[in-house]
């Protein structure tokens, strides 16, 4: 308890000045990890919201960041409460909060558009590729002459070959 106490002047050094430090790092982490990890499938999981033209799909992602912003706001609440119990008031430095967090906020809001950018990106990107793939293949079929390169060096060489003549047939 003596190492608390050097750390976080001001503080007794009990384990509820701990707990109220461990939390309030809890609350920024619980904001970022929720909305991303809800942004990612915000898009994908809502087609009957994509599919209507005159609703705009950039607000799914931001509506995560809400939600994650009102369990923020619940768990500052509770924060506020066991430092009020610890302490016996309020430090009037929580004043600065808001202002605080707003580029907490601002960067979670963007981050959340790339990643639901992202979701929606990497959920499509197999069938492209497949399709592609697949018209490559197609040249090939009809192609007159076939250069294959392969790499002597590696010592899979004729499982790699073989591998490609099975793709081809």
């Amino acid at each position: 308890a003596r190492l608390f106490h050097a750390r976080w002047e001001g503080t007794s050094g009990g384990i509820d000045d701990f707990a109220i430090m461990i939390f309030c790092g809890m609350i920024p982490y619980q904001l970022f990890s929720e909305a991303l990890s809800r942004s990612a499938t915000a898009i994908a999981s809502s087609p009957n919201y994509v599919k209507k033209v005159a609703f705009p799909v950039e607000l799914l992602p931001l509506v995560t960041v809400g939600t994650a912003l009102v369990h923020v706001l619940i768990s500052t609440l509770i924060l506020l409460g066991g430092v009020f119990l610890a302490q016996g008031y309020v430090p009037a430095t929580i004043l600065w909060a808001p202002v605080v967090a707003l580029p907490l906020l601002v960067v979670t809001a963007s981050m959340a558009l790339i990643t639901a950018a992202l979701g929606v990106f990497i959920r499509d990107l197999p069938h492209h590729l497949v399709a592609a793939f697949r018209a490559t293949l197609e040249e090939v079929t009809d192609a007159d002459f076939l250069i294959h390169v392969v790499d002597a060096s590696r010592p899979d060489l004729a499982a790699q070959m073989e591998a490609v003549h099975h793709v081809l047939r």
